[in-house]
């Protein structure tokens, strides 16, 4: 009888160990992308987001960067851009492309005076408050420049590089100025309190289940190829739900009420901050594509054009429409978003050209307001 159930174990452990080997096989074989693979599964030769140097500056900041490398401290005028992916996106880019800043820098350090520019794939106006109000306590900010974009308007998150800043102590004192500011900052404190208690308390599944991740990731570079698997998982299950629904770049988006309020509320605080700084205040109506049916309910989109120039006038802050300054044929594609569309038209992200005419209508907004 234990003859019988040592054999038993032994091969119900065989067979275990025989499908553990196969899984891992299996999964090296599907997924032995590397981590530049995974870039490109995201965003291919159709929408490039374009990374540029100036003297070993970044034309582009990020969060994460260590200030000095994207701004020229030296420098005492210091213009401040913010906006989403539309600033360091170019559609079917050629060799000799650039981005909007990179023509405005070089046109403003003529006279001594710094760009500093912040892209934010679908950032929403809090987000710019939180970033704006950080770079203001770190440098002196001049002017302040932000596109106006309807998608920003509807978007409700948070990122994590950004909801760091709060670390800072002194930061976060100095932000915590009122019931909205108050309202952004126990958004962000209970998400980085719910991250937190997850990683105090690690049970002994939580154990093995890292010991095993590491002896993967020593074998069989498991981390990496876990995120290739899991881009790819997540973007075929995105085709597939726009392929159901019929869904594509000219679906109509719907405002989202609460979202759009509480963005609504962090331009004004924008406005006020500004104001009392001493910050010259320039909006602009970012430009979109003309020559198709807008994403939007059109009475929802006219309401914010609406919306943006009377806030503006209010306040006395410059303001520009440049939603039609952009060519028809400057516009471009992008990577479908069904299973059954390899190419999209893309109402966001314009070719290298279209730069350099925004750059050129930036430049003289800033100009014709007592630049």
């Amino acid at each position: 009888m234990d003859n019988i159930k040592s054999s038993r174990f032994n091969k119900t452990t065989f067979i275990i160990l025989i499908s553990i080997v196969f899984s891992i096989l299996i999964f090296n074989f599907l997924f032995s992308q590397k981590d530049k693979k995974i870039k490109e599964f995201i965003i291919d030769e159709e929408t490039q987001i374009v990374k540029e140097k100036i003297n070993e500056k970044e034309i582009i900041c990020d969060v994460n960067f260590v200030v000095s490398n994207c701004l020229n401290e030296d420098l005492d005028n210091n213009i401040l851009l913010i906006g989403n992916s539309q600033l360091n996106g170019i559609n079917q880019k050629k060799k000799n492309d650039h981005l909007t800043s990179y023509y405005l820098i070089n046109r403003l350090q003529k006279i001594d005076t710094n760009l500093i520019t912040f892209a934010l794939p679908n950032g929403s106006i809090t987000e710019f408050l939180i970033l704006y109000e950080y770079l203001n306590s770190k440098i002196k900010v001049d002017k302040l420049v932000i596109p106006l974009v309807f998608d920003d308007l509807r978007e409700g998150t948070i990122r994590s590089d950004l909801s760091s800043l709060f670390d800072d102590f002194d930061f976060k004192n100095k932000f915590n100025k009122n019931q909205h500011r108050k309202k952004i900052l126990k958004k962000i404190i209970k998400q980085n309190d719910v991250v937190k208690n997850y990683e105090s308390e690690e049970s002994i599944q939580d154990l093995v289940e890292r010991k095993i991740s590491n002896f993967l990731n020593t074998c069989c570079n498991y981390e990496s190829k876990k995120k290739y698997a899991a881009n790819r998982i997540y973007h075929n299950l995105y085709l597939l739900r726009n392929y159901i629904f019929n869904i594509d770049p000219s679906s109509e988006r719907k405002m989202i009420p609460s979202f759009y309020q509480d963005n609504v509320e962090s331009l004004k605080e924008i406005i006020k901050s500004s104001k009392k700084n001493n910050i010259n205040l320039y909006f602009y109506i970012a430009p979109i594509r003309q020559d198709l049916k807008l994403p939007y309910k059109i009475d929802e989109y006219n309401e914010f054009l609406i919306f943006s120039e009377k806030i503006s006038e209010t306040y006395k802050v410059n303001f520009r429409n440049y939603e039609k300054i952009i060519p028809n044929n400057l516009w471009g594609t992008k990577p479908g978003t069904s299973i059954d569309r390899n190419k999209e038209v893309d109402f966001m992200h314009f070719q290298g050209p279209a730069h350099k005419i925004l750059s050129s209508h930036i430049y003289n907004f800033l100009n014709s307001n007592d630049f």
